[in-house]
């Protein structure tokens, strides 16, 4: 046993290869029933010396038996083959663990106790990777998390947690490495994160999200911020923890129902009027509010009969300017009846004040931008004056601050169609509505509606403003400056800043908060196609590539059935023949993701039979790589199932993967045929 049990092998069929199996399970079976035998003989004084010596050279052979993977992995195999074998293994195991209470803490006791240990582990040995560890960093982990809890805070959280778990998978991170990256990145992003709306949503991401995700079991972390609600930053306090838990969409929905209730004028009074004003108001500067920090998505009801949309919902689709989005202010939703446009004009040019009993505020603020285009007009052909202007924009922002968000929305629109010369007036005029109206004649909390309106605008108006230059102060008692703004070099092209903020980034070895602003913004900037082509030109770049062989992509389509030899190898061999075990399992081939996996794997399988090595057999073994390392532990993944078992053979050629227990994961060994065809690989190793 000493020749032969370190070095076994076989090159010969696989009927032999699996004799090999069943023989070398039996020589296991063999030497645990000695060594429970020389274990029980220990306990006879007069014979303990012979037995200790006898037990000691049966655990030497034992271990050199088992230290060996490939021994292991022929046993596996062999244990599959022949289950009730296997159970007189297990017997064994169990006899000679109960002749061992008689040794005591003896070195052979220890040395039994391993043999045993790996016998155990031979069943599992498929979940347990033996490739030692050497690194505790892991930015992919980070920068998954960094991108939720930057871009993402309101969305589900079970797919985040699918993605780390693969994450985790395919990176073989332990699960306490694995948390503490989590925590690590949670609070790196709270860091960085500037004061304010930023901070606050980095705070619920990672104390309200990360920790729980169904935060209904713990319902007195919400009472607690809504406790707050009346305090300092408490709206946005409120909102981040809506978003972590889940709850801001049922929260915006009672700010849509509270603006729809607005629309009830009948037998208002002098004393209701200014509630209803205030209702309106404040929950429509708050669903703007909302939109704009967390996405307009967050908005939108799944469902409305038809002819019942909520009003914010049809003026933020048609009039309210996002980043990425182009309004036509030609628009039909920016003219509607040109009789209460009349009249909205009238009463902003001809009252010292708005308004507001029986007031339709739905209906004037979706008239105000064609009051604006009149009112402009006006004013460019000297028909009004200067002052008359100040006068029309103070009755504008001086009762409701959302008809100075309507109406700054359209000229939003209206500056980016006109000329460089043609500006001057437009954005004057945005400058008089972004300017607060100090008054004793204000609503009620006057001064927290502006705080609000002025985020909002400034917000509204930043692309615009930087593209024409201008300057506008927007105030900012109590309001936190815009964060990430403005993160675009003025002069320098776009291709240029993408490249070396992705090449700051691999030199950092991390995705920073900063970082992830300014790709979001190149992806707003130039496009999907854009953004992707030139990331991946510059991932490629770090890989030269002397052969790409481009046109075998063209395989990975559904190709004709009865060209049969159309994924031929180099040497003419016709592959479709092949053999996988989605055959032998009967897996439909009508579903095309099946049918491409199929010729995926039958074209890696010609790939590998070629002569000539290079960048494609490289790819070939990356991917297989990765195929084993997202299988699941102990379980064998769906897409290996479509490998002809002639790779197998091949596969193993590559000095990476000749691993046998790589061997194992790629073939199913709940077939006999995957039985055969690992064995033989194995052994030939």
């Amino acid at each position: 046993m000493d020749m032969f049990c370190d070095r076994l092998s076989c090159h010969g069929k696989a009927e032999e290869c699996i004799g090999l199996c069943r023989a070398l399970m039996s020589a296991l079976n063999w030497l645990l029933r000695c060594a429970a035998f020389y274990a029980e003989k220990v306990k006879e004084t007069l014979e303990q010396a012979a037995a200790e010596s006898q037990l000691k050279m049966c655990l030497e052979r034992l271990g050199k038996m088992l230290s060996s993977t490939k021994n292991r992995a022929l046993i596996h195999i062999a244990k599959l083959e022949e289950t009730s074998s296997w159970s007189a293994v297990e017997q064994s195991l169990l006899k000679l663990g109960e002749n061992l209470n008689s040794l005591g803490n003896s070195p052979l006791r220890s040395r039994a106790d391993d043999c045993i240990s790996l016998i155990k582990s031979i069943p599992t040995m498929l979940s347990v990777h033996s490739e030692q560890l050497n690194k505790t960093g892991f930015p992919t982990v980070h920068a998954v998390v960094l991108l939720e809890g930057t871009m993402n805070l309101t969305g589900e959280t079970q797919p985040l947690v699918e993605q780390l778990m693969m994450v985790k998978r395919m990176q073989r991170i332990p699960s306490p490495l694995f948390v503490l990256e989590i925590w690590k990145a949670c609070f790196v992003g709270l860091i960085e994160s500037p004061e304010g709306t930023e901070e606050l949503k980095w705070t619920a991401f990672t104390f309200l999200k990360t920790m729980d995700a169904d935060h209904s079991k713990s319902p007195e972390g919400l009472l607690g911020v809504l406790g707050h609600m009346l305090s300092g930053k408490s709206l946005d306090l409120l909102l981040a923890a809506a978003a972590a838990t889940g709850k801001l969409k049922s929260f915006a929905r009672k700010f849509i129902k509270l603006n729809e209730f607005t629309k009830q004028i009948n037998g208002e009074g002098p004393k209701g009027a200014p509630v209803r004003a205030l209702l309106f108001d404040i929950s429509f500067l708050m669903l703007c509010h909302v939109a704009q920090t967390y996405g307009s998505e967050v908005i939108l009801s799944e469902s409305s009969p038809a002819g019942e949309v909520p009003f914010f919902e049809t003026w933020m689709l048609t009039c309210m300017p996002e980043e990425g989005k182009i309004l036509n202010p030609d628009h039909p939703c920016f003219r509607p009846d040109s009789t209460k446009v009349e009249s909205l004009v009238a009463l902003l040019n001809n009252s010292s004040e708005m308004k507001l009993v029986q007031m339709k505020w739905h209906e004037a603020c979706l008239s105000i931008s064609a009051a604006i285009l009149e009112i402009l007009n006006a004013w460019e052909n000297g028909v009004l004056t200067f002052e008359s202007i100040q006068k029309i924009t103070d009755n504008i922002k001086g009762k409701v601050c959302s008809m100075a968000v309507c109406a700054v929305a359209w000229l939003v629109a209206h500056v980016r169609m006109l000329g460089l010369d043609e500006r001057e007036k437009s954005l004057q005029m945005i400058r008089q509505l972004a300017t607060p109206l100090y008054g004793e004649n204000t609503l009620q909390f006057y001064n927290e509606r502006v705080v609000i309106m002025s985020s909002i605008l400034e917000h509204m108006c930043a692309d615009v403003l930087q593209q024409t230059a201008t300057q506008i102060k927007f105030p900012s008692m109590g309001m936190d400056t815009i964060p990430y703004w403005n993160l675009l070099p003025p002069k320098k092209p776009i291709k240029e800043v993408l490249t070396s903020v992705f090449t700051k980034v691999l030199e950092k070895g991390w995705v920073d908060s900063h970082s992830i602003h300014i790709f979001d913004t190149l992806l707003h900037m130039g496009g999907v196609y854009w953004f992707c082509n030139n990331l991946v030109k510059d991932y490629i770049s770090l890989f030269p590539l002397d052969d790409t062989q481009p046109s075998k992509l063209m395989r990975l389509l559904s190709s004709n059935e009865e060209d049969s030899n159309i994924l031929s190898s180099p040497t003419d061999r016709s592959m479709s023949s092949s053999l996988s075990a989605s055959q032998l399992h009967t897996v439909s081939m009508r579903d095309p993701l099946n049918r491409v996996l199929a010729n995926l794997f039958l074209l890696i399988s010609s790939i590998l039979g070629a002569k000539t090595a290079g960048t494609h057999t490289q790819f070939v073994q990356w991917f297989m790589e990765e195929c084993v390392d997202c299988l699941e532990q102990g379980s064998r993944g769906s897409i290996l199932q479509f490998m002809p078992f002639t790779m197998v053979s091949e596969l193993v050629k590559v000095s990476t993967m000749s691993s046998p227990k790589i061997v194992l994961a790629i073939t199913d060994l709940s077939l006999p045929l995957g039985r055969r065809v690992a064995a033989k690989a194995i052994a030939a190793l």
